[in-house]
């Protein structure tokens, strides 16, 4: 559930409320979620190196499942 949060938040450059449009969920949903994702790795969203190794993880991970 934090992967497809991490990219609905990712497609929405960002935008809560949007990613939770897309998930069908609150925005503060989404930002817990962002938040849980955050504690688990050590990363924090709001430093640019840590931002771009996420997405480059999640599209190796996404080339992994084929799609």
């Amino acid at each position: 559930m934090i992967l497809s949060t991490l990219e609905a938040w990712l497609a929405a450059d960002g935008s809560a409320l949007r990613a939770g449009s897309r998930l069908f969920c609150h925005r503060n949903t989404v930002l817990n979620r962002l938040r849980r994702y955050e504690q688990l790795t050590g990363r924090s969203l709001g430093r640019p190196q840590d931002l771009v190794e996420l997405v480059l993880a999640l599209e190796a991970h996404r080339l992994r499942r084929g799609l």
